[in-house]
């Protein structure tokens, strides 16, 4: 498939996905490789446009030049950052009763603990907030999971010392 019917192709998916203005990004293609520019007001605009230009048939890489412009109503100090982490972390040790199947829930979040450690940032996983299977013939999921982000992660720490931290 030509470069140009490629071009056509991603521009006409970018339409279809509806949380974006597609007309506020560029496509460019050379030899089968897609190049997406513009500027969205979050990263999952950002990503959105990506996964469409991956779904069309002949594009065999996307490089994600888009910039990513916060609204200035969504623009947050470190303190709100701050102050929304020790409050996730603090519902998250109350809702223990809550679970989610878990070797998908890992999979999941495995995946995304690699995508940011890839994008350079550092993260830490806390431990009292992670649940495991035991299974009579595997063993113990729990202590998998924290050996399994321990490797991923920069450290495996527990909420107190995440929120004594923040200080």
């Amino acid at each position: 498939m030509d470069d140009l019917t490629i071009k056509k192709n991603v521009e006409e998916e970018l339409q279809y996905e509806p949380i974006l203005n597609a007309a506020a990004i560029g496509v460019a293609v050379k030899d089968g490789i897609v190049t997406l520019t513009g500027k969205v007001s979050n990263l999952a605009q950002k990503y959105a446009a990506a996964r469409a230009a991956t779904r069309v048939s002949g594009v065999r890489a996307v490089a994600n030049e888009i910039e990513v412009a916060l609204l200035p109503s969504d623009i947050r100090t470190d303190e709100d950052v701050a102050r929304s982490a020790v409050n996730a972390l603090t519902w998250n040790r109350q809702a223990q009763g809550v679970h989610y199947p878990t070797a998908v829930r890992f999979a999941c979040v495995e995946a995304h603990l690699r995508k940011l450690v890839e994008q350079g940032f550092e993260v830490a996983w806390v431990e009292d907030v992670t649940s495991g299977p035991q299974h009579p013939e595997l063993g113990d999921g729990y202590a998998s999971a924290l050996v399994n982000f321990g490797f991923i992660t920069s450290g495996v720490l527990t909420t107190d010392e995440v929120v004594k931290g923040m200080g």
